[in-house]
């Protein structure tokens, strides 16, 4: 039997790094409309894990098993809704157009797709940039609306209120998942590079709370920005914004002293630097 404590331990582990994923997987299957019934799937698809993994112990493909509860949790919730016939009928068939995603060959590809097009669409001129990046944060990021507005220096309730504006221009102006095209996207990479930089600066920088750095803001730009890097969209500007924060981040772990205090940079230990993270930067660089 695993632990209360190890479960959850490896629950936020890896419920920071899927739920994006799986938001992204069922927004697509849904349609951008109904991104809150995608949230709430993987909600309660975190708590049934939580119920469920300290007694009967962690799965053996997690991550898989997250997918196919999320996945289920979802057809539920559209049952559920008890909508027009038609309307229900075409959730579920959005729904049922594949197997369980996790037996995708291709799966890790397509969520990579799935991750990118939720970016773009959080990052639509329509949307303010204060509600694009706190829109990022929570469905590709993953973060609970607790951990955004400490990050930003504001209450829950305006982070609250930012996420339902944005969700609402979103069904209001019909936005799709559509990958933007020629001008339009070339508009759209300024602002998504803009709100994943300034992800990064939030994080390098934190102005409120016990941490005066957030590592998670930092590496969680850092992996936003090599999934932009690793796309058909990448330009010399996307690698040189992944240099910039990975260089920057190789410093964190010589940032902070003992007693939680900055150290500044004449003072820091230089073998303390992340050389796996410089030699990112490098490479990203070259690639700049």
């Amino acid at each position: 039997m695993t632990s209360p404590q190890s479960a959850g331990a490896l629950l936020e582990h890896l419920f920071r790094h899927q739920a994006g994923r799986i938001v992204a997987y069922l927004t697509r299957r849904l349609g951008p409309a109904h991104l809150d019934l995608a949230e709430e799937a993987v909600q309660e698809t975190m708590l049934r894990a939580l119920e469920t993994w300290p007694y009967s112990g962690v799965p053996e493909n997690a991550p898989a098993w997250l997918f196919r509860v999320a996945h289920n949790a979802a057809i539920d919730s559209v049952r559920r809704l008890r909508l027009h016939r038609e309307k229900t009928e075409a959730l579920l068939a959005g729904l049922s157009q594949l197997e369980t995603p996790c037996q995708q060959s291709d799966l890790e590809e397509q969520l990579r797709d799935d991750e990118l097009r939720m970016i773009a669409m959080c990052c639509h001129p329509q949307i303010p940039r204060d509600a694009s990046v706190a829109l990022s944060l929570k469905t590709v990021g993953g973060f609970s609306v607790r951990e955004i507005a400490r990050a930003f220096l504001a209450d829950d309730s305006t982070i609250r209120q930012r996420l339902v504006r944005a969700k609402r221009q979103i069904r209001e102006q019909h936005l799709t998942l559509e990958m933007p095209t020629g001008q339009q996207l070339e508009q759209r990479l300024d602002s998504i590079l803009g709100a994943v930089y300034l992800i990064f600066n939030e994080g390098y920088t934190a102005h409120e709370g016990a941490e005066l750095i957030r590592q998670d803001l930092c590496f969680e730009a850092i992996r936003l920005g090599q999934l932009i890097a690793s796309s058909s969209i990448a330009e010399p500007r996307v690698h040189a914004l992944v240099a910039l924060m990975a260089l920057q981040a190789a410093r964190l772990p010589a940032r902070v002293d003992t007693a939680g205090d900055l150290i500044l940079l004449e003072s820091q230990d230089r073998g303390l630097w992340d050389r796996r993270l410089i030699g990112l930067g490098f490479y990203h660089f070259d690639c700049s």
